[in-house]
């Protein structure tokens, strides 16, 4: 792949405000008194069976590194307890389980983000199913927020793809957990790379990155210089490191691809129609220490910044770990802090209660003050301005999205092409009349997710049903063939004893007719 570096439709450049993550060194989170450690893994593919993939029950005291679940499939990798502790409750939602409430040990020292490995060193050579069956087992999902299980993302590429593109472009204006680890382990991240290149077949591996804090702390990019050395596990792989223009949302999988190829994701396709697959660099360190130290996925590096946290920094913190106990190993709320959000302030969620736990997605904590919080003036009717569509990444068109999906026309948004929004939150930051307009998008997401639920539960009640149905046939043709077989074997009984009787008839007969 000959790199071009373009531009996507749409977007805008924001203010970073990632330097304030660095002023402290990355910290180990203090073992929580509890984690609630989520059974789900891709946000948008519920489980409906989960509990056949339990390994543990209520009372069960497990190790560190134990595997909770069981990976059955592509589709859900394997949850591993962070720390060692006793599994307290199990929660259930739409009837599967949801979550594991693990009560942590005492006395347990926490887990430090491990060190980074030399850029030469030797990588099991292992086939490309062996690879991806085991990442399945360690839990290793993409890390850069959807939570995609890796195992199922690669295997779908596999052999279909000419180009791994990395991706370190983190261009929410808050969030900074990625360049840290880029600047932290830069040889894992490579080598992890390499491992998924081989295994789906890349012949070119391309790292990119927005270099936002270039002046003030070095290019992010000098650390991966030796990385790029050829490796014995794949001499003639092309590692090639790129810095593309800031302009949010550019970390977007197909927005990236664009700005790399000049080319565009078909809308109803994948990466790999077009001969490339996309990798979260924190999700490359993961397949590392996977498959090199045999380490499941049990901790993650979150960025606990903004101006409403006393000491903002990058957290290495276990998955579960309430957000609370984030905060305050970050200082604590600020007076003026007005609004916890699960991500960056464009398109990161709201949180209201700090009580929540992390899971695998979870890039970061940013707390704002009332002073950026703060709209200027309350919610006005659409005006039909137009500035939602001249930024939209996806070309929809925001405004009408939002008529159909206040007025509960779901089913017409969709098609649309609701379903095709990334949630970047752009429309919202440009609408002059201040319309929530993302959070109407995620709703009738929501609604849209509900129906298809409710269908995918109604179409597995009806296969129960008639699997049900048809059991009970073949049980009752199976009793209909032993009473006909059994009548049969009765009739033949008493012809039977017909004929001994005849026979006896016969022989007292002709003794008669001898004597």
């Amino acid at each position: 792949m000959s790199l071009s570096i373009d531009t996507f439709y749409g977007g805008a450049h924001l203010e970073h405000h990632k330097a304030m993550a660095f002023e402290r060194p990355i910290e180990p989170l203090p073992v929580p008194r509890y984690l609630e450690i989520a059974l789900k893994g891709h946000r948008h593919e519920p489980a409906l069976e989960l509990e056949h993939s339990l390994l543990v029950a209520v009372g069960q005291h497990v190790i560190a590194q134990q595997a909770l679940t069981q990976a059955r499939d592509d589709w859900h990798a394997a949850a591993h307890a962070p720390y060692a502790g006793v599994i307290k409750e199990i929660k259930w939602k739409y009837g599967a389980p949801d979550g594991l409430v693990l009560a942590c040990d005492a006395d347990q020292s926490p887990r430090h983000m491990s060190p980074d490995v030399a850029s030469d060193t030797r990588l099991p050579d292992w086939s490309s199913d062996a690879l991806l069956n085991h990442l399945r087992s360690m839990g290793v999902v993409g890390l850069g927020g959807a939570k995609f299980p890796t195992a199922e993302k690669m295997r779908q590429a596999k052999n279909g793809v000419h180009t791994l593109v990395l991706n370190g472009v983190e261009c929410e204006p808050y969030i900074a957990c990625d360049e840290a680890l880029m600047r932290s382990r830069p040889n894992a991240i490579i080598l992890g790379a390499r491992l998924l290149a081989k295994a789906v077949g890349a012949k070119h591996l391309v790292l990119a990155v927005e270099d936002p804090l270039r002046d003030s702390h070095g290019s992010v990019l000098d650390g991966f210089r030796e990385a790029t050395q050829p490796h014995r596990l794949d001499p003639d792989l092309i590692v090639e490191l790129v810095s593309v223009p800031m302009r949010f949302p550019q970390g977007s999988e197909k927005q990236l691809i664009k700005t790399l190829t000049g080319q565009e994701v078909p809308r109803h396709g994948l990466p790999q129609d077009i001969g490339v697959v996309c990798c979260n660099v924190a999700t490359a360190a993961a397949t590392l220490d996977a498959c090199l130290h045999h380490e499941p996925l049990t901790h993650r590096l979150v960025s606990v910044t903004g101006e409403g946290v006393k000491a903002p920094l990058n957290v290495y913190a276990p998955i579960g770990a309430p957000m609370a106990s984030l905060i305050e190993l970050a200082g604590g709320y600020r007076a003026s802090a007005s609004k916890l959000i699960e991500g960056g302030p464009v398109s990161g969620v709201s949180v209201i209660d700090d009580g929540q736990c992390i899971d695998k997605g979870t890039l970061c904590l940013t707390v704002l003050t009332d002073e950026i919080t703060r709209p200027q003036s309350g919610q006005m009717p659409c005006i039909n301005c137009g500035f939602c569509v001249d930024v939209c990444p996806s070309q929809l068109l925001p405004q009408t999205l939002f008529k159909l999906s206040s007025h509960d026309q779901h089913q017409a948004a969709q098609t649309l092409g609701l379903m095709d929004c990334i949630e970047c939150g752009l429309c919202g930051e440009v609408c002059p009349s201040h319309l929530p307009l993302l959070d109407w998008y995620r709703y009738a997401k929501d609604q849209l997710r509900a129906k298809n639920l409710d269908q995918q539960r109604q179409a597995l009640a009806k296969r129960r049903f008639e699997a049900r149905n048809k059991r009970m046939e073949e049980k009752e043709k199976a009793r209909e063939a032993k009473r006909l077989a059994r009548a049969k074997r009765l009739e033949e009984a008493k012809t039977a004893q017909s004929e001994i009787e005849a026979a006896i008839a016969r022989a007292r007969d002709k003794k008669s007719s001898a004597s």
